[in-house]
């Protein structure tokens, strides 16, 4: 995968739809970006458009240099179990 700096969440997998879980694919998508992300020093950006997105059984490891972007000011991202942050490269 050739990393972009921005990808946008349903291009890669996330479904936002409140039941689908969509913990698989954003953990992909953020091991990614943070790969791309170590080898270049670019940082990357995880965009996520409006939707209920499930996070089940395990939290979401999130990679340095790795951000994410919601909808906008009157959007609500909600996480049912949190984000684990990470330094590791």
């Amino acid at each position: 995968m050739t990393a972009p700096l921005t990808a946008d969440a349903h291009e890669y997998g996330l479904v936002g739809d409140g039941a689908a879980d969509d913990r698989p694919a954003l953990q992909e998508l953020v091991d990614a970006l943070g790969d791309a992300t170590a080898e270049d020093g670019r940082p990357r950006t995880v965009r996520v458009p409006t939707g209920r997105y499930v996070i089940r059984n395990e939290p979401v490891l999130w990679r340095s240099g790795v951000s994410l972007i919601g909808a906008g000011r009157r959007h609500l991202l909600r996480a049912l179990r949190p984000f684990l942050f990470s330094e590791q490269e």
